[in-house]
């Protein structure tokens, strides 16, 4: 009997933005919303179930703008099976949180979000990746 695979592409138009500061979500997501004038709010934990790893819970906040869509992601998983550390992203796990904006945004608004980010004294780090060059990308669709 033949065997047939379903090759399922998935259409990756988001950009992402990994950071890096030092403190929990919630002051980090305090301190965009006040700075941006952004309204993230806090959802349920989502589980997700990285191909061929224990499923993990993640934390994010989302905000639902006219013009797209924003997730604050925390990349470390709240809870992990067997205590053991656990990233979302693993081969980004140098970074705290992920930005991930989805959605039709204009140029200037995304050069305004990355200034925000630029005055933040909170930020050490932070940087846009091309999500083509992602292994886990597939990770970031919940």
């Amino acid at each position: 009997m033949k065997k047939r695979r379903l090759l399922v592409e998935n259409n990756y138009d988001f950009q992402l933005m990994g950071i890096v500061a030092p403190m929990r979500a919630y002051k980090m997501v305090w301190y965009i919303n006040q700075a941006m004038r952004i309204a993230f709010a806090k959802q349920k934990e989502c589980t997700v179930h990285p191909f061929g790893r224990e499923p993990i819970d993640i934390s994010f906040y989302t905000y639902e703008a006219p013009y797209g869509n924003y997730r604050f992601i925390e990349n470390r998983a709240v809870k992990s099976p067997k205590g053991e550390i656990h990233y979302l992203i693993p081969e980004l796990k140098e970074f705290d949180f992920l930005l991930y904006v989805q959605g039709e945004m204009h140029k200037d608004y995304f050069e305004r979000l990355k200034n925000g980010l630029e005055q933040l004294s909170i930020v050490h780090y932070f940087k846009i990746f091309e999500v083509d060059r992602i292994k886990a990308k597939e990770n970031l669709i919940f």
